[in-house]
């Protein structure tokens, strides 16, 4: 299985990075906090998406992600995931 948030039109991120603000504003949405390999980085669901991600976090392996995505967020400063 492999799944991704992206827009209607196909794209993960508009010109110039542009667009991620409206693309991910269900990150912040709610009132159930998501745990986060990074604790600067908070993730507040509904309580629908709380339980659809819990099951779906739940049922991955492991999180590949591309170059790009790893060089905006700095390698995550060196943090792993738990």
């Amino acid at each position: 299985m492999a799944e991704a948030t992206v827009s209607l039109d196909g794209y993960v991120a508009g010109p110039n990075e542009s667009g991620f603000e409206h693309l991910f504003a269900w990150f912040a949405g709610g009132d159930f906090e998501f745990p986060s390999s990074d604790p600067d980085f908070k993730v507040r669901l509904t309580e629908p998406d709380y339980r659809y991600m819990s099951d779906v976090v739940e049922g991955i392996g492991v999180f590949v992600i591309g170059r790009r995505m790893f060089d905006l967020n700095d390698g995550w400063g060196g943090r792993r995931g738990s």
